[in-house]
């Protein structure tokens, strides 16, 4: 708690603070499987309709579900939207260690774009063709 002298970290109406924290035992993270599928049965995205992709997140050693996981979410798309998010997201999976991220394009000609997905320094991509609007 900052309980005197808070204006000193005040710069321009935004609040800038550096924590740091010391620990005699080591956290180990031990994340190094992660898993997309992809809920809609087809390999394209039609245009401009969204589809759900499942994320599963799993302990590297137990291969157990990692519940409540940080994870970060992008896509190159052109016309790339995620349902209710930005595009990059940052999302926790639920108690199961699943995410379901929806997702639609809406380039006319069509295109071909990566779905990445980042658990602390473990990636995931998935190539998705979104069809052109017909």
């Amino acid at each position: 708690n900052i309980t005197s002298g808070a204006g000193d970290f005040v710069e321009g109406g935004e609040v800038k603070l550096r924590m740091t924290s010391h620990h005699r035992s080591q956290f180990t993270q031990r994340v190094n499987l992660l898993k997309m599928d992809y809920a809609y049965s087809s390999d394209k995205l039609p245009y401009d309709v969204y589809k759900t992709y499942l994320i599963r997140v799993y302990d590297g050693v137990t291969e157990e579900p990692r519940p409540y996981a940080s994870l970060t979410i992008y896509s190159n798309g052109t016309a790339v939207e995620f349902e209710g998010l930005s595009n990059p997201a940052f999302v926790h999976a639920d108690e199961n260690g699943e995410y379901r991220l929806a997702l639609k394009s809406s380039n006319p000609e069509g295109e071909v774009f990566k779905l990445y997905v980042l658990v602390g320094s473990v990636a995931a991509e998935r190539r998705i063709v979104q069809e052109p609007r017909g």
